[in-house]
C-alpha cells in the first residue's frame, strides 16, 4: 500500500555534530578508506510522532528507507522531514548514472504512484538538472576532484556510513579541527596552521533542505588552490578528502566550502596523515 503525504517544508538548523564519514563509491579516489556498515537497526513500530504533531502511518517499505538515515539524525527529524527523506530515497532508486550524468527512470506519474508527490519530484528533478549542469561545466578545471555517488546503488544497499567521533584535536597549541557553516549557497571559509603530522584535510559535509546537492571544498596555502567537489543526497554524509600542500612549516591553510542548496549547510572538517590518524 503506497503512501502519498504532503511535506511542510522547513529550514533544518546548523548540527553542530562531531561525526566522521567517507563514501566508499566506486572511482572515488580522493577519500579515506573507512568501513561501511549497515544500519541493523530495527523499526519495532510504524506509527512516527512528532512534538505537536499528528502520527502518520508509514508502509513497512517506507520505514525500511529510514534505515539508512544515521540513527542520531533520525532522532532529531520531524514526522514531515521522515516523509520527506521516503520520497527522496524513493527517486534516488529510480536515478542512474551512466558516463558522469545522472538521469531519471521514472516519470512523474510513476513516482507519484509509489508515494511521491508531485512538489517532491519536481524539486528532485531541479535538482539533478542543476548538478548535470555543474558536472559538464567542472569537469575540466585544473586541480579540481569531481566525485559522483550513485544514489540508486547507495539506496539499493541500504547503506549507511560509518560513524567516527570527530575530536577537536590540538596540535602545538592550534586546532586541527573545526566546523564551516553556511546559511546560503555561497563560498564560507576557515582557516588553521597544520601540524608537521598532517597532510590532508578530511571534510564532512551535509545540507539543510535540498534533496540533492553538489559539496565544494578548497585548500589554499600561498597561491596553491585545490578543490575537491561531489554529489550527495539529503540527510547522508559525504566525504571529501583534499592534499595539504605544505605541513609543519607554519604557512596557513585556508578552508573554503560551499553547497548548491541555497538553504546552506556544513562542513566539519579534521586535519589527517594518510591512514586517517589525527594525533591528537
Amino acid at each position: 500500500m503506497n503512501c502519498i503525504c504532503n511535506i511542510v517544508k522547513r529550514q533544518k538548523s546548523n548540527l553542530l555534530v562531531t561525526i566522521c564519514l567517507t563514501l566508499g563509491i566506486a572511482g572515488c579516489t580522493n577519500d579515506i578508506d573507512d568501513s561501511i556498515i549497515s544500519l541493523s537497526q530495527e523499526f519495532n513500530h510504524t506509527k512516527l510522532e512528532g512534538k505537536d504533531e499528528a502520527p502518520l502511518i508509514l508502509c513497512p517499505e517506507d520505514i525500511d528507507y529510514l534505515s539508512i538515515i544515521d540513527k542520531g539524525i533520525l532522532d532529531e527529524m520531524t514526522v514531515q522531514e521522515r516523509l520527506k527523506a521516503v520520497m527522496v530515497y524513493k527517486l534516488a532508486d529510480n536515478i542512474s548514472l551512466i558516463d558522469s550524468v545522472y538521469s531519471f527512470d521514472i516519470t512523474q506519474e510513476e513516482a507519484e504512484k509509489i508515494g511521491v508527490s508531485k512538489e517532491i519530484y519536481s524539486e528532485c528533478f531541479q535538482n539533478i538538472s542543476d548538478i548535470n549542469k555543474i558536472i559538464e561545466s567542472t569537469k575540466n578545471i585544473p586541480n579540481n576532484e569531481l566525485c559522483l555517488t550513485d544514489f540508486k546503488e547507495l539506496v539499493k544497499n541500504k547503506r549507511n556510513l560509518a560513524q567516527n567521533k570527530l575530536v577537536q584535536c590540538t596540535t602545538r597549541s592550534h586546532p586541527q579541527s573545526g566546523i564551516i557553516s553556511a546559511i546560503d549557497n555561497d563560498w564560507h571559509y576557515g582557516a588553521f596552521y597544520p601540524s608537521i603530522f598532517h597532510n590532508k584535510v578530511l571534510f564532512v559535509c551535509f545540507s539543510n533542505a535540498a534533496p540533492f546537492a553538489v559539496y565544494t571544498c578548497s585548500v589554499k596555502q600561498v597561491n596553491n588552490v585545490h578543490t575537491g567537489m561531489k554529489t550527495g543526497i539529503l540527510y547522508q554524509y559525504v566525504g571529501i578528502t583534499l592534499y595539504l600542500f605544505l605541513s609543519g612549516s607554519g604557512t596557513t591553510a585556508e578552508l573554503g566550502f560551499k553547497t548548491t542548496d541555497s538553504n546552506g549547510g556544513w562542513a566539519n572538517w579534521r586535519a589527517i596523515d594518510d591512514y586517517g590518524n589525527t594525533h591528537e
